[in-house]
């Protein structure tokens, strides 16, 4: 039996390539709408993770790095008010003329608001804005359009409330050379690895892959029910035979994360997904970091149950590959159709992220 995946999507860094799907058709049995992956021309400290503030001009506020409140990575944006409707400002230049261009941006405010406004330069043409509003969660603000005729350039206006000490922070800003946001789709910045056959298909992590400490999301439609026999294999990131982290179901039908690290190996088991039947779509969150594994489970879109193994982890060494739905040791592959697979960085929210999605897709 041979299975296909429909989209492969791994999370790292700010600069690499990105796809983005239909919400309307994300239902695992219905496939996905994938956007041609398009490239971050943001420039430098895009991603908020470069030291100091150079690169973001303040008007009528302070502009910091902030390490405690991040949508992804290790520091944000901070813009405090020093006066009424304080903003940071980047620019870019060098752009092509009259192009169009969508910029996007993760934000959070402390306070009552703010917005994204992206001006044409050096005519001052209001591209496009769109407001933050004041919930207190991490929000996407998205603006697609063009410069004006024969400008090449543009300020990206990052602002917060209209009170004299409010607060907003940003994350994650990408820009693109087309209409539509692929950068900040999802959880951030990412990159399609197409479709692949899972008996024979691996692909290299990006860059900046942390096999300490992350975490992934695999959802998967069975071919077959899995209640006796060889452990089958959904998931694999393998360095060599000391360095792993796997989703499988196990000879006696449990499903089972394991992440090995220097030969020092932890694995978590959910005895309720024993004899998953065909038909069956089963959707995995897992994390892995200084606090040990968590794996998170939903069967058929049920209610998602956890299962945790405290205690450090064996240090993650190598270069791992990504396998699709096989075991780089050569166990049978779970056969199905593998929809979703992610790989994401470190977040701030990383379980909640998970269960929501798990509850979702």
């Amino acid at each position: 039996m041979t299975c296909y995946f429909s989209a492969v999507r791994v999370v790292q860094a700010a600069t690499v390539p990105s796809w983005s799907y239909s919400m309307q058709n994300t239902r695992v049995q219905k496939g996905l709408a994938v956007y041609e992956g398009t490239t971050n021309i943001a420039g430098t400290d895009a991603d908020m993770e470069t030291a100091g503030v150079a690169n973001y001009t303040p008007v009528n506020c302070t502009v910091a790095k902030d390490a405690t409140t991040k949508f992804a990575g290790t520091q944000s944006l901070k813009v405090t008010n020093t006066s009424a409707n304080g903003y940071a400002v980047k620019s870019l230049a060098g752009l092509i003329s009259g192009g169009t261009y969508s910029v996007s941006v993760r934000a959070k405010v402390a306070g009552t608001g703010g917005n994204l406004t992206v001006y044409s330069v050096p005519g001052n043409a209001v591209v496009g804005t769109v407001p933050l509003g004041a919930a207190t969660d991490w929000q996407t603000l998205v603006v697609s359009g063009a410069l004006t005729a024969g400008e090449t350039a543009m300020n990206i206006v990052l602002q917060s409330g209209p009170g004299l000490t409010d607060v907003a922070y940003f994350d994650n800003l990408g820009v693109e050379n087309n209409d539509h946001n692929t950068l900040n789709s999802g959880d951030g910045q990412e990159y399609t690895t197409g479709t692949r056959n899972a008996a024979a298909a691996s692909a290299a992590v990006p860059t900046g892959f942390n096999g300490d400490s992350g975490a992934a999301v695999v959802i998967c439609r069975l071919d077959h029910a899995y209640n006796i026999g060889a452990t089958r294999a959904l998931f694999n990131i393998t360095a060599d035979s000391n360095n792993s982290i796997r989703v499988f179901v196990d000879g006696a039908g449990n499903l089972t994360y394991a992440h090995n690290g220097s030969g020092t190996a932890k694995s978590p088991h959910d005895s309720a997904a024993t004899a998953p039947a065909a038909g069956d779509t089963l959707a995995v969150g897992m994390t892995w970091g200084p606090s040990g594994l968590k794996m998170l489970v939903s069967k058929n879109g049920g209610v998602v149950s956890t299962y945790s193994l405290g205690g450090a982890l064996g240090a993650f060494v190598g270069t791992p590959t990504i396998q699709f739905g096989r075991d780089g040791g050569g166990v049978q592959h779970l056969d199905g159709t593998l929809s979703i697979l992610r790989i994401l960085k470190p977040r701030y929210d990383v379980d909640a992220y998970i269960t929501k999605l798990l509850t979702t897709i």
